[in-house]
């Protein structure tokens, strides 16, 4: 039986594909929203988050986010 090769960009493919996008773009606004509210505190940007800091920095790091140094002037309300 012969299979039809289609682009990875049609039907399920492109579903999956927007669902992913929808999820990175709700996870980037989560993270800036997070850190602009603590002063750019990672650590405490992360706990209000409810994810390790590493997981932050790593989330930072496939964003290609470089946020402002921590300005020492918010707490997170946890």
């Amino acid at each position: 039986r012969a299979r039809r090769w289609t682009s990875r960009l049609t039907g399920r493919g492109f579903e999956m594909e927007r669902l992913k996008l929808a999820v990175k773009a709700a996870e980037l606004r989560e993270i800036t929203a997070a850190l602009a509210e603590v002063g750019y505190n990672r650590t405490h940007a992360a706990r209000l988050l409810g994810i390790s800091r590493r997981t932050l920095l790593n989330k930072l790091k496939d964003f290609n986010l470089n946020p402002p140094p921590y300005s020492g002037c918010a707490q997170p309300e946890v």
